[in-house]
């Protein structure tokens, strides 16, 4: 663990435990009045690019940012299971929506003077933006957004890591922790859309950052000046503790953000697809025989294990992770998103490779290996709610309260709604966890979360809800009609409410043998009510159909 500002005041007696970053192992932190000598004092007070000396008030990036810290802090008030008193005539919910206001004029608002606030203060206010509140913007207002600050960040150069250009040690690690939080919402959103990441990773060479709290990059930056001064340091420079970490990298409050980063690179490893178009000059080499894709969709499927198994060693043996004998409440929830990352890859790897095989399997086995994958899809959707039940109250509540796995809650809808012969205890355990995941509002009808309902995954789950209640209509009609009429079970029942030819109480989904031909005439249904919003055409108005 590293040290924390207590430890400071009597000198560490044991370096690990400290975090080793004293320049000599027996080093005695010096007395108040030696801490507090001139040749220390005038770093501290030294103007740097995060000093508040150094910013002005009226720049339009720092007010955005500062506006961005007070919306966060107002929205951890309010979601706060106890939260503090405010004062008289204080609401919480007034200042969320006052801030709310001026994060949307100050970062969020794309327009022509957007380019003059270019600046990596302005990317970490989108960022916080964001992540304060994650129902508050519609995951295409975030995506666009998002796509912004990534271009941003490309402009100065984030993508390349700061060590190269001989930068300080604060801005090569500010630069690192903005990079990779880029890297995770490009692939959290990627997800929920149903679209390929942005940031690829050949289009970056910047590293994670180090696991540093902000207390000991402090005292790093600090000696780096001192240094540059001809003073003598007794602080590891930070070239040091890079060459200490590319070995171990032990536990600090950064931990949790580089095991999200290596994710989000595994993520965009497995989801990235390497296009090429079929009248490029560099398709030298390729392949197109039957025999060829064959053999490619092995090495696939064997990449994408070892892919897997590669960080899972990664996080065993550089993080530490393998060791989960700790009290620490940070490291145990680390432990926790660990396991239901490396359980949501292994799902995507087998949905990967039953997608690619699907058309090859018998009948038979299409049915069995759908329903592996069908209750391993609903396990992973039922350990997602029991992460975000098990912290809802505690102080870690507002980062699982976002979390979601979209690709096994999609394909347990893809199921539901394809009409697959699915056990009724079984349909009735993944409708329990879907409802609690992705709740309805009452009031419109709509899901909760903004957006969610245009997304494809979004249009799935309404169709499978919709189907459903289809079905309990009718159940209800037949229990009720059993009931006052003995012999109505014989008779035609009829019905006002307009259903879609492929749905009936003994007529299964009409299979052409392909689930993805089949999902294609599924979203042509007549279920898709005209009276929702989005759902004329599934698949946007850029893919109408065509006719030559």
């Amino acid at each position: 663990m590293l040290r924390g500002k207590s430890s400071r005041s009597h000198g560490p007696t044991n370096v690990q435990e400290a975090g080793g970053y004293y320049a000599a192992s027996g080093f005695e932190q010096p007395q108040p009045s030696l801490y507090a000598h001139q040749a220390l004092t005038s770093t501290r007070n030294q103007t740097h690019a995060y000093s508040s000396s150094s910013t002005s008030i009226q720049d339009p990036s720092f007010l955005g940012l500062l506006y961005t810290v007070y919306y966060a802090a107002a929205v951890s008030i309010m979601d706060s299971p106890h939260p503090p008193a405010l004062g008289e005539n204080v609401s919480a919910f007034d200042l969320v929506a006052s801030f709310r206001h001026e994060v949307a004029t100050r970062v969020l608002s794309l327009n022509e003077n957007t380019s003059r606030y270019e600046s990596i203060s302005i990317i970490q206010a989108i960022l916080l933006a964001l992540m304060a509140e994650p129902k508050a913007f519609e995951l295409h207002f975030k995506w666009l957004h998002l796509g912004a600050a990534i271009r941003t960040a490309q402009g100065l150069g984030l993508h390349r890591d700061g060590s190269q250009f001989d930068l300080r040690p604060v801005d090569i690690e500010v630069r690192r922790r903005v990079w990779a939080q880029l890297c995770v919402l490009d692939v959290r959103y990627a997800e929920q859309l149903g679209r390929e990441p942005t940031i690829t990773s050949y289009s970056y060479d910047t590293a994670l950052p180090l696991s540093i709290d902000d207390t000991d990059l402090t005292e790093i930056q600090e000696q780096h000046a001192a240094a540059g001064h001809g003073r003598p340091s007794r602080f590891k420079a930070h070239q040091e503790i890079e060459q200490a970490q590319a070995r171990h990298s032990p536990f600090s409050p950064m931990t949790l953000l580089m095991v999200e980063a290596e994710f989000a690179r595994l993520f965009a490893h497995l989801l990235t697809v390497p296009y090429r178009a079929r009248d490029s000059i560099f398709n030298t080499g390729v392949t197109t025989s039957q025999s060829s894709r064959k053999s490619h969709g092995s090495s696939e499927r064997a990449s994408r294990d070892q892919a897997v198994e590669k960080i899972e060693y990664r996080l065993q043996t550089f993080y530490g992770l393998n060791h989960r004998e700790s009290t620490n409440p940070m490291q145990l929830f680390v432990f926790e998103i660990v396991d239901f990352h490396l359980a949501r890859a292994r799902f995507v790897v087998n949905m990967l490779d039953w997608k690619e095989n699907y058309s090859l399997m018998s009948p038979i086995r299409r049915q069995s290996e759908t329903m592996l994958l069908f209750n391993e899809a609903i396990a992973i959707s039922s350990r997602c709610l029991q992460f975000i039940q098990q912290f809802s109250s505690s102080p870690y509540g507002w980062f699982t309260k976002r979390i979601r796995d979209v690709h096994s809650s999609a394909f347990v809808s893809l199921i539901l709604a394809s009409g697959y012969q699915v056990n009724t205890e079984l349909a009735n355990n993944a409708w329990t966890v879907l409802d609690q995941l992705f709740p309805i509002d009452t009031r419109t009808g709509t899901l909760l979360q903004k957006g969610l309902s245009k997304t494809f995954f979004g249009k799935v789950l309404c169709k499978a809800r919709l189907r459903r209640d289809i079905f309990r209509g009718q159940a209800m009609q037949t229990a009720a009609g059993a009931a006052h009429h003995p012999y109505s079970a014989a008779m035609t029942v009829h019905t006002t409410t307009p259903l879609p030819t492929t749905v009936g109480a003994n007529v299964s989904f009409p299979t052409s043998g392909n689930l993805f031909e089949d999902f294609d005439a599924l979203m042509q249904d007549p279920l898709w009510s005209p009276g929702l919003a989005s759902m004329e055409n599934p698949y946007g108005p850029w893919e109408q159909p065509w006719n030559p």
